[in-house]
């Protein structure tokens, strides 16, 4: 596998881990049950770690996709610095979630207060994880850029849509 190939794979578990871990502390809190908060609290941590491959993949990736696509230096980097400021956010929560589950262990009394600021916490973070991911998928899918209509619209125009029919 190449590079790239290693960071594909690696980007999508920060994302789809803090959705799950999300639905696993809204049921935790829905339910008042503590066993499924620990749970969720558990793949808050697992996930948080997930985000260090993925960030660290970016960069071998990154000198694959250059010489290929010299065009998109720009959204590469743009891509590049969001990327950071999802890996902290994303250890953030993580942190944030191992220290609700010290509390948990100690049976403190902060803990509920804690699991709610950290679900505020790790929606906040799905909106880093779309942005960067979103910035991701950019580098190659042209047709989901802001400016999609400027670059999709005359190659369907012409009928040059790269669709082997």
């Amino acid at each position: 596998m190449s590079d790239a190939h290693w960071h594909l794979l690696f980007n999508h578990l920060p994302t789809i881990g803090l959705v799950f871990s999300l639905i696993a502390l809204v049921i935790s809190l829905a339910l008042s049950n503590g066993a499924m908060r620990r749970l969720a609290l558990m793949l808050f941590v697992i996930t948080a770690l997930t985000a260090i491959p993925a960030f660290l993949t970016g960069e071998p990736a990154e000198h694959m996709i250059e010489p290929l696509l010299p065009e998109a230096e720009a959204q590469i980097e743009r891509h590049e610095d969001q990327g950071k400021i999802a890996l902290w956010t994303s250890l953030g929560v993580g942190a944030l979630a191992l220290f609700c589950l010290y509390a948990d262990y100690k049976n403190m009394a902060i803990v509920k207060t804690l699991a709610f600021v950290l679900l505020v916490a790790g929606l906040a973070n799905v909106g880093f994880m779309y942005v960067v991911g979103n910035s991701g998928g950019e580098i190659r899918h042209t047709e989901i850029r802001s400016d999609a209509s400027a670059t999709v619209a005359p190659a369907l125009e012409t009928g040059n849509d790269d669709h082997d029919d």
